[in-house]
């Protein structure tokens, strides 16, 4: 007979603890049984889209931020409104913000669009800096034994030479999966992919021609990244 899932509550002080979609008391974790760990690593594109080289200057983005309660490795779970809780034996191998950084330098320098996309790693400076904050990151089940996980993440885009903001936008993505914290993972990753793609899509948006040709022919944002 195969076991259901079990899960608990947060905060620290639980209270009733219930299985999702029933009423059973579950008993207290056990240090001995094993908690599996999982990554954020979406599949991005490698392929160009830009076949006349970099339009515009060189961007810096910066390690992603965590917004209170979202700081740990905790896989988080929603089966009523206001009330978020954590699978109790599958966790993340690392916060979610800190796995959220890499996916998005790979698509935007899959996108050809800037002379240098430099990660957070790297000392060197850049002419704009990506700023991303993760909001939540929840699976969220319904009464119909489904379940969707839902991604939103803020980002700002800084003019760094001026200290400027020059945009910020709040991009929210979901992705339907089987009611189980394995397939919240692979739902997490196409919500991770989706993000990132509408990050590229508003940031050719936000930076016009005019602000992209005015660093060109200043010859500036070409450093060459450590």
């Amino acid at each position: 007979m195969t076991q259901s899932p079990r899960y608990y509550l947060i905060p620290a002080m639980i209270g009733s603890l219930v299985l999702l979609g029933g009423c059973s008391v579950l008993p207290s974790r056990h240090s001995s049984h094993v908690v599996d760990q999982y990554r954020i690593a979406p599949t991005i594109s490698s392929g160009s889209q830009n076949t006349q080289g970099a339009a515009c200057t060189s961007i810096k983005v910066a390690k992603a931020t965590s917004a209170p309660g979202f700081g740990g490795t905790d896989m988080r779970y929603s089966n009523k409104h206001y009330r978020i809780g954590a699978f109790a034996y599958h966790r993340w191998i690392a916060t979610p913000a800190d796995m959220l950084t890499q996916p998005l330098v790979e698509q935007l320098r899959a996108s050809d669009r800037f002379t240098h996309v430099i990660d957070n790693t790297s000392p060197v400076p850049a002419p704009l800096l990506l700023n991303t904050q993760l909001v939540s990151l929840v699976q969220v089940f319904n009464h119909n034994h489904k379940s969707q996980v839902r991604l939103i993440v803020e980002e700002s885009l800084i003019d760094a030479e001026n200290n400027h903001i020059l945009g910020s936008r709040q991009f929210v993505s979901t992705s339907p999966a089987a009611p189980n914290p394995i397939a919240g993972v692979a739902a997490t990753n196409s919500a991770v992919t989706q993000w990132t793609k509408s990050v590229r899509q508003w940031l050719s948006k936000t930076l016009n021609a005019g602000y992209c040709q005015k660093h060109q022919l200043a010859g500036k944002g070409r450093p060459t990244p450590q």
